[in-house]
């Protein structure tokens, strides 16, 4: 039911384009490629939870497919990029059009139509701005992968003045969240088959959003600002306890996002910010970050990057919850920059308030020109097993994946 409005909006596009390209006698072009992926999650302990599937080691396996056809110059193209997940043990399965649109470009502005992924966003720790899709709940646990939209895009550009995206988003899709058996979950299920909106019909399957973004030039620095604003069903949900469940309740939302991105030399300062009304309640949050980059490390042909990030949410507890309410980020990046590809991004999330630390790493290095080995770990130390119910360091886990292209 979920995928109902995305897989017929993708199936009308698909179907009406294709019979149009099809007349087009311009030049055209197809392009064909994708991926599968073998991946396993190795935890810490056994799961502590009751119902929890037994065992460490969780495989899982994923693949996409993308095809590009363009014509008429390459101001005409259609792309449908379907995405599956099989999670051998758990049920953490999914399939899913992340695109399938048909997109007109001209010189100063383009139009969308169909299913499409959007990511907005500049820090390092957090994407606050980032609310176009929803998150793919049962994806990973960083919240960055997301589910495909359906929307009318229009964007207009313009040297001078800068770039304006108009957004309609057709149809909802709510989030998902680990069932009973599932790792990396609360002691309390989310029932979402019981979900509660608080409009209905046409209001609660609709949005609007636009964003505008510029680059600006002052001497040595370089600067990337964008404003955006959003109306509509929010993407987070409130989870409102209800005798030994909790049950997702969708508001209405406006937010306002800033984000900005500064290039001087060999650092970049970063912001991203939100300004949100939910439930008669008003909060901002909010990630204020500098990475400095080495370049050439101790001349070979590496680079570092030195990261620091300050997180700060006010939101109440009433509020969709969050970890990151006053919090330090600190981490390294490294692009070694040989014929591997091989890069590493190693860091943790402190909270300034108590003990709590969230140890955060990502590896990836090119086995082969088409064989791809992912390493993916988080560490969760320091937190109030007595205040939470359950203690989050049992689900530390490390993600192995290998991906292979085609």
């Amino acid at each position: 039911m979920r995928l109902r409005v995305t897989m017929l909006i993708g199936s009308v596009v698909l179907g009406g384009i294709v019979k149009a390209a099809e007349s087009v006698a311009d030049s055209s072009s197809m392009r064909i490629t994708g991926e599968l992926a073998a991946s396993a999650w190795t935890f810490r302990d056994p799961g502590q939870l009751s119902g929890q599937a037994d065992g460490l080691f969780f495989p899982m396996l994923e693949g996409q497919m993308r095809f590009d056809y363009s014509w008429n110059n390459e101001h005409d193209r259609l792309t449908l990029q379907p995405y599956g997940r099989w999670d051998i043990r758990t049920d953490r399965d999914l399939i899913d059009l992340q695109d399938a649109y048909y997109l007109h470009t001209d010189e100063q502005w383009d139009g969308l139509l169909g299913v499409q992924t959007v990511f907005w966003g500049v820090t390092e720790a957090r994407h606050l701005v980032n609310i176009i899709n929803q998150v793919d709940g049962l994806g990973d646990v960083d919240e960055e992968d997301r589910l495909g939209q359906p929307m009318v895009n229009v964007n207009l550009f313009s040297p001078r003045l800068g770039n304006l995206g108009l957004y309609s988003l057709l149809g909802f899709r709510e989030r998902e969240f680990p069932s009973a058996e599932d790792r990396l979950r609360t002691p309390m299920i989310v029932a979402e088959d019981k979900a509660q909106f608080e409009e209905d019909g046409f209001a609660r399957h609709s949005a609007l959003a636009m964003r505008y973004s510029n680059v600006l030039a002052l001497d040595d620095v370089s600067m990337d600002v964008a404003v955006s604003y959003f109306y509509g069903t929010g993407r987070e949900p409130r989870l409102v306890p209800s005798g030994q469940m909790l049950v997702p309740f969708y508001d209405m939302i406006h937010q306002v996002g800033i984000e900005g991105l500064a290039v001087w030399n060999d650092w970049q300062f970063k912001y991203e910010g939100i300004w949100r009304t939910q439930a008669d309640e008003e909060f901002s949050a909010g990630v204020a970050g500098v990475e400095y980059t080495i370049p050439g490390f101790f001349n070979t042909s590496a680079d570092i990057g030195i990261l620091g990030e300050y997180l700060f949410d006010d939101r109440s507890q009433a509020m969709p919850p969050t970890l990151f309410d006053r919090d330090v980020f600190a981490g390294l990046r490294v692009s070694v920059n040989n014929e591997n590809n091989s890069y590493l991004l190693a860091g943790v999330v402190m909270d300034t308030q108590d003990s709590e630390k969230v140890f955060r790493l990502e590896y990836s290095q090119r086995l082969m020109d088409e064989l791809l080995l992912e390493i993916e770990g988080r560490a969760f130390i320091g937190f109030d097993e007595d205040e939470l119910g359950y203690d989050p360091n049992q689900d530390s886990f490390i993600l192995t994946r290998l991906r292979t292209f085609f």
